[in-house]
């Protein structure tokens, strides 16, 4: 039985590590602008002269003023940050890099009226959806993280209350734990369903979570800890029917719960 275990662990850890796939998720790059009036543009300077699709030397055609265009040509940054042919019209208030934005860079804003412009220092991209606030204050630009950790803590709150609700309510109806072993139940599913949506969260946040994590990375951790949560209760909760299938059955119920979650309520997941 160890033997079996042991391979099965083994096994486990193997596929939970393949090489990284695309989950249909991509870095991104917010900033919301505060303190300008009026028409303004804004890009974001690399300190690399390729960031993904985006290159200093690679010409983009699409519909922008011409002498916009020109401006953030012939800017030259102090510290040679590059200008990727790219720019957005930011009289809103707000810039979007969709995709591929660069990894560290600053922020410069032009404003046509007066021929200025505003650049901020270095920054660099720290999760999925890096988000930032700018203002512009004093003829200076000031530039800092804004991300929403209340949002990510609430989310991961959702997750874990649902997660160990499925499991133990599962539990109950299956293994019919009597009251003084009902601990046990608690216990050993409360320190892994919580540990497994922080860790849910932490890989979300810098990468975003998809069906495909939730394969290759949830499936291996539930099956190796149902084989060593049957091991505990056929130990340690001597009324719980049948140990093992009793934790196969409750794990079961609660991952496809959970999976049901993510496909159609992704935003449980991953802020993007």
């Amino acid at each position: 039985m160890h033997m079996v275990v042991r391979f099965l662990i083994f096994l486990f850890l193997l596929v939970s590590f393949p090489a990284k796939a695309n989950n249909g998720y991509y870095q991104a790059t917010r900033i919301d602008i505060e303190g300008i009036d009026g028409p303004c543009y804004a890009t974001l300077l690399s300190d690399k002269s390729v960031s993904g699709k985006w290159s200093a030397t690679m010409k983009r055609d699409f519909d922008a003023p011409e002498e916009i265009e020109n401006a953030f040509l012939a800017y030259q940054d102090e510290h040679r940050f590059s200008y990727l042919q790219y720019f957005q019209d930011v009289s809103g208030g707000y810039l979007f890099w969709p995709t591929f934005p660069p990894e560290v860079f600053k922020l410069l804003i032009y404003i046509p009226e007066t021929d200025t412009f505003y650049v901020s220092d270095k920054l660099e991209r720290y999760a999925l959806t890096s988000t930032y606030k700018a203002i512009v204050k004093d003829g200076k630009l000031l530039v800092e993280k804004n991300y929403d950790y209340g949002k990510m803590a609430l989310i991961t709150i959702i997750r874990i209350l649902m997660s160990i609700g499925i499991v133990v309510l599962s539990t109950y109806l299956i293994g019919k734990p009597h009251k003084t072993d009902q601990h046990v139940v608690w216990i050993t599913n409360i320190i892994f369903y919580l540990g497994l949506q922080i860790f849910i969260s932490v890989y979300s946040f810098k990468d975003g979570f998809s069906l495909i994590e939730y394969y290759y990375f949830i499936l291996p951790l539930t099956i190796i800890f149902l084989l060593i949560q049957g091991r505990i209760y056929s130990r340690k909760a001597k009324t719980i029917l049948s140990s093992y299938l009793c934790a196969f059955f409750s794990n079961a119920i609660t991952y496809i719960c959970m999976l049901l979650v993510l496909d159609f309520i992704p935003q449980l997941f991953t802020i993007v």
